[in-house]
């Protein structure tokens, strides 16, 4: 019987083993980072009418081989919205574009795709005649590339987005914008750390290199003990005890500025966003520049506020036009998005790396505007919808005869009404974009307001 029982248990991992390589067999090739290989689609006439018909459709045919795109891959379908600075086209189901990728409009406009959602393709337009409602477009000549400096050039000074986007599309080569992520076979394990000689990050958080590390504050925050305060300071220290590191800082108009001003300024490169779809650019700009300087680099974003502006704007399009998903569809969406930038740090074979420092407002614990006050009542927090939990604690000391004011709030941990924090009247959705950055960097520092207060710098816990 136990022999019996052992040869019919071998038989069951035959048969699991042999359905297992059935699936294996069966499954799509996949590249790095989960993404699908494309699959190419032949074009075939549904009927033939003449013979000069199907002379004609051949010729297409053969043409797309040639070209390696289908006749159908071309084209971007048409404009759909105008939202701000974005460019909304309807691509044909499955021809979605890489973010990047040039558009060519009707009416002799040049575009390029930020990111897709939802089977919509969100666009910049770089030059020519402004898009319109209906106007076609198809996909341009290869994707965006701008006129960054060589490895070997200078590493410092100022460059303007917008003066670079000028020039974008037009066939004057150039380095690519939105790269491919290093694949996970050319990857090595971290095994260097980046001094930034502030002694907070270093024991605490230390950021090796080829990492990302995320900076969290409110904007509330007095701009001293804020984390573009912070960030100064790190990119001092790294440019003290790491010189041989390269900074890239992607910034804002009053950024550059601040950062002519510092310590750390001599040296680095700045590229100046003027608008939300520049800094994406930038951004991604910035992490190519780095991963093609050599050796190893630093790339600042000192705000992605941005990105969420964009983001939000793209979710608001899709639901006017129908395109609406469940909750958890958006997350994983919002993660696809944040990643393309976070999975730019690296350290490849060969010692070269890229370490990001990402700086993202968070909700604030503190009412502003009309809804601040000197003290709360109880019913305040049962009208923003507070948990049990948190109405059970201002309860016991309601009875105590302890005012509820923002002091008392911020030793306890509870947002104050109005604050719009995710623990308070904002909802989990306001916080959404915060918990996905952090789950996709290596690390990440939040910086706290009643530590600010106390007059802790920097504020960390």
């Amino acid at each position: 019987l136990p022999r019996r029982c052992a040869l019919h248990m071998r038989a069951r991992v035959l048969l699991l083993l042999l359905a297992v390589a059935h699936c294996h067999q069966l499954t799509p090739s996949v590249r790095p980072f989960g993404r699908v290989a494309p699959v190419r689609v032949r074009l075939s006439p549904l009927a033939i009418a003449s013979d000069a018909e199907s002379t004609a459709f051949e010729a297409r045919r053969e043409a797309a081989v040639a070209s390696g795109l289908d006749e159908d891959a071309t084209s971007l379908g048409s404009v759909v919205r105008r939202e701000g600075e974005l460019v909304v086209l309807e691509p044909p189901v499955g021809c979605e574009p890489a973010d990047g990728s040039l558009v060519a409009f009707a009416d002799g406009g040049v575009g390029a795709v930020l990111f897709c959602r939802v089977g919509l393709a969100f666009a910049t337009q770089l030059s020519g005649p402004a898009a319109v409602l209906g106007e076609a477009a198809s996909r341009g000549a290869g994707n965006l590339t701008l006129p960054l400096p060589a490895p070997d050039e200078a590493w410092a000074g100022e460059m303007s987005v917008r003066s670079l986007l000028a020039t974008a599309g037009r066939g004057g080569g150039g380095g690519a914008v939105f790269e491919e992520r290093v694949p996970q076979a050319r990857r090595v394990p971290i095994g260097k750390p980046l001094h930034t000689g502030v002694t907070a990050v270093d024991a605490l958080a230390p950021i090796g290199r080829g990492q990302s590390m995320l900076l969290l504050a409110p904007e509330t925050l007095p701009s001293a003990s804020g984390s573009a305060a912070l960030a100064s300071r790190m990119l001092s220290g790294a440019a003290q005890f790491a010189p041989e590191v390269k900074r890239v800082v992607v910034t804002t108009a009053e950024g550059a500025e601040a950062a002519q001003r510092s310590e750390w300024g001599d040296g680095s490169r700045l590229l100046v966003a003027e608008s939300d779809a520049e800094l994406v650019v930038a951004a991604q700009a910035a992490c190519s520049m780095a991963q093609r300087a050599g050796g190893d680099a630093l790339v600042v974003v000192d705000d992605l506020a941005p990105l969420l502006r964009l983001w939000r704007a793209a979710v608001r399009v899709g639901e006017e036009l129908g395109r609406v998903v469940r909750p958890e569809e958006e997350g994983s969406m919002l993660r696809g998005f944040y990643s393309c930038l976070t999975e730019r740090a690296h350290r490849r074979l060969g010692g070269e790396s890229v370490t990001l420092l990402l700086l993202q407002p968070s909700p604030s614990v503190r009412a502003s505007g009309a809804a601040a006050s000197d003290a709360f009542a109880l019913g305040d927090f049962e009208a923003a919808g507070f948990s049990q939990r948190a109405l059970g604690r201002l309860r016991a000391l309601e009875a105590k005869g302890i005012a509820l004011t923002p002091p008392v709030l911020e030793k306890l941990g509870i947002p104050a009404p109005g604050s719009g924090h995710p623990r308070a009247d904002g909802g989990r959705a306001a916080g959404a974009h915060v918990e996905e950055l952090t789950s996709l960097v290596d690390g990440h520092i939040e910086l706290s307001e009643p530590l600010a207060a106390a007059g802790r710098s920097p504020p960390i816990d």
